[in-house]
């Protein structure tokens, strides 16, 4: 995976990020259905009961699940870069992503995922 900056980042999801420089950027809720759950949790919750078990069975299910599914946002299920340089090549990765929430969909139709952040470490 060929890394890329902060401000390659920020270009490249522009339309889908709220916020700035100062407080950090948080992603705007992303709707997945249920038809696309298996995709997007790489296969771990093929299904909302699934999903749910293992979002309450312990604390690496639930980091295994939000890494899929960031993956599935920002880099078509493919790994992920979970830390940027604010200048390429500097070799200082201050810019870090974090997980956000899985809230499942009433109707079980699918889940969405809000609250991801982009943020420049101590901040």
């Amino acid at each position: 995976m060929k890394e890329i900056s902060k401000a390659d980042f920020i270009e490249k999801f522009k339309d889908q990020l709220t916020g700035d420089e100062n407080s950090g950027y948080i992603f705007k809720k992303v709707f997945i259905s249920s038809d696309k759950l298996a995709s997007a949790t790489n296969q771990l919750a093929p299904n909302i009961e699934i999903l749910e078990d293992l979002l309450n069975s312990d604390d690496d299910a639930f980091a295994k699940i939000n890494n899929a599914i960031i993956a599935f946002i920002i880099n078509d299920g493919i790994t992920y870069q979970g830390s940027y340089e604010e200048n390429l090549g500097s070799g200082i990765y201050n810019w870090i992503i974090d997980f956000g929430n899985i809230l499942i969909d009433n109707n079980k139709k699918g889940v969405f995922y809000s609250g991801l952040k982009f943020y420049k470490d101590g901040n």
